[in-house]
């Protein structure tokens, strides 16, 4: 893993991820600058980042954790030094000559909200018979919908955005 991206040889790259590393950022426009010098010709970036507008972080009012025992776990100041939403994170790229190619959020993240990592090891799964068949592959038709329904909406856990660079 390299530490500085300046030991990198320019211009060589076709793609660039950097994922779940920008909420931790203090300077986004100087990383953005030194990754459009190792992106090659017709190169790409993904970046990944929490999604601040997500239904996990709207659920996770600082009144709902205190009543419900919900997760706060992605507000992480001081590790989190930035939020995005779909409209920060494409002005970002946008301000430092990236074109915008497709924005996109993924995971719900809504089990983690109410279930506690002491629980999780509690927790059973049913035993597959073939009279379940039926309402288990209904309930997975049903959170396929819902799950395009969250993700469609941009209210998915995380936040992703797939640009290049106007060079």
């Amino acid at each position: 893993m390299f530490d500085r991206l300046d030991v990198l040889p320019p211009g060589k790259y076709d793609i660039i991820t950097i994922n779940h590393v920008f909420e931790h950022l203090t300077d986004h426009a100087a990383a953005l600058k030194a990754v459009r010098g190792l992106l090659g010709p017709r190169s790409h970036v993904y970046i990944e980042v929490p999604n601040a507008r997500s239904l996990r972080a709207r659920l996770s009012l600082p009144l709902f954790s205190r009543r419900f025992g919900f997760d706060e776990r992605h507000r992480a100041f001081p590790i989190h030094l930035s939020y995005f939403d779909s409209s920060t994170l494409r002005r970002l790229v946008e301000e430092q000559e990236f074109t915008v190619e497709r924005l996109l959020t993924n995971g719900i993240g809504l089990e983690e909200l109410l279930v506690r990592p002491e629980q999780k090891n509690r927790i059973q799964m049913p035993v597959d018979s073939p009279s379940a068949s039926p309402p288990r592959l209904r309930l997975g038709r049903m959170r396929r919908l819902i799950k395009m329904m969250i993700l469609g909406s941009f209210l998915g856990e995380n936040l992703g955005v797939i640009c290049r660079s106007n060079d």
